[in-house]
């Protein structure tokens, strides 16, 4: 959120000094939540649309260069996703480098907008086929790429998915899921609309400022990524408070004293039954009204009670050695590292070499063999399987 702020300030005042401070705060947020990963692109992605169109060509170069020179000395000062997932040469970065050589290229002889446009899609035609793993992504692209392609609907069939996305993308398997939707975001949507409206309405009229036009472009592509997977809930929630702040100030501006006091307190009542909704969560007026209208949650087998893990937990505290490992789902696994205190082979964190162990354990679990079983017990020093009962028994016929 200051990263947001700090970004308005700078193309609003055109300070050095603002844009330094958004990419150092952009670059630890980097370092410390992988989604941003995903926000990155769609941020440089409005960044290389808006230099290719010339929308304020001088201001989103300089911000561009502030983040990208944070990063680029972030990859070498954090031991975190920056470097561990090469996001140098990831796609976000690939935009950056391509705005880069363009823009050198025009300010020793302007193009016109077909050539800068040719210019950008040879540069990362070349970068896709040059780059060394071509064609190999990591489980958030990956994962991405084939919810973009089935439109948010996961297929029955396996085959027709990578391990990495059978197993990430995880229930609703349809999107958005009507009474999830309903229940926690609704009321949200609705009170950042006007903001929403009056904003495309100066897009249209072409008096929206430039940090107005981020935040826009980010919020629509958010949701509708959010739409499609159910993901980035945050990150939507974040952009829909900026435009409730946004359309108050401009109804401040243009209304009435009396209808921007009736418009305020409807935003206040809007805020309290969400709230409201947040406290009574099963028990509000509204989740009934839904149930009654038949919007009921997506159902899917529930393989572990929660009383049963507790035991579970309980039992491998008092009947195992400290220093013996355990063999579990990603899903479990933190569970048994954090409240049993023993050592686990499988770890939460979505790193590559991670989902690829998970990946050799699963298929060995599966296999018609108990040796290959084995032979990954000893090949990291497993000492005893721990498995939910989602795991085998889930009879979900979307459960690939």
């Amino acid at each position: 959120t200051f990263q947001l702020w700090f970004m308005a300030r700078a193309f609003e005042h055109g300070k050095w000094r603002d844009y330094g401070i958004a990419g150092i705060l952009y670059c630890i947020a980097l370092s410390s939540w992988r989604v941003m990963n995903f926000f990155t692109f769609v941020l440089f992605s409005f960044f290389a649309l808006a230099y290719v169109l010339n929308y304020h060509r001088r201001e989103v170069v300089k911000m561009l260069a502030a983040l990208a020179l944070c990063i680029l000395v972030g990859a070498f000062v954090f031991d975190a996703s920056i470097r561990y997932d090469n996001f140098l040469g990831s796609p976000p970065m690939a935009l950056a480098y391509a705005i880069a050589m363009i823009a050198m290229i025009n300010y020793w002889r302007r193009l016109a907008f077909w050539k800068n446009a040719g210019l950008f899609i040879a540069f990362m035609s070349v970068w896709v086929l040059l780059t060394p793993n071509n064609g190999l992504y990591n489980h958030a692209w990956e994962t991405i790429f084939f919810q973009l392609r089935f439109l948010g609907h996961k297929p029955i069939d396996p085959r027709l998915l990578s391990f990495d996305t059978r197993h990430l993308w995880t229930p609703p398997y349809t999107s958005p899921e009507l009474l999830r939707f309903a229940n926690e975001m609704l009321i949200a949507v609705l009170l950042a609309g006007y903001g929403v409206f009056v904003s495309v309405r100066q897009l249209r009229r072409r008096t929206l400022s430039l940090s107005i036009s981020v935040l826009l472009y980010v919020l629509i592509a958010l949701f509708l990524y959010y739409l499609l997977s159910f993901k980035v809930q945050t990150f939507v929630i974040v952009f829909l408070a900026v435009f409730m702040g946004y359309g108050l100030t401009k109804m401040i501006q243009i209304h009435s004293k009396r209808r921007v006091a009736f418009l305020v307190a409807a935003m206040l009542i809007g805020l309290g039954f969400q709230a409201y909704q947040v406290l009574t969560w099963t028990d509000s007026v509204w989740l009934k009204l839904l149930y009654a209208a038949h919007i009921r949650p997506r159902e899917y087998t529930k393989g572990l009670p929660g009383w049963a893990m507790n035991d579970a937990l309980d039992w491998i505290s008092a009947n195992t050695s400290p220093h013996e490992a355990f063999v579990s789902d990603i899903s479990t696994s933190p569970m048994i590292a954090y409240y049993a205190n023993r050592p686990t082979v499988i770890h939460p964190y979505f790193q590559s070499p991670v989902l690829a162990r998970f990946r050799q354990f699963s298929y060995a679990l599966f296999s018609e063999s108990e040796d290959e079983l084995l032979h990954f017990f000893k090949q990291y020093q497993g000492t005893y399987l721990f498995l939910a009962g989602r795991v085998l028994l889930n009879d979900d016929h979307d459960i690939s």
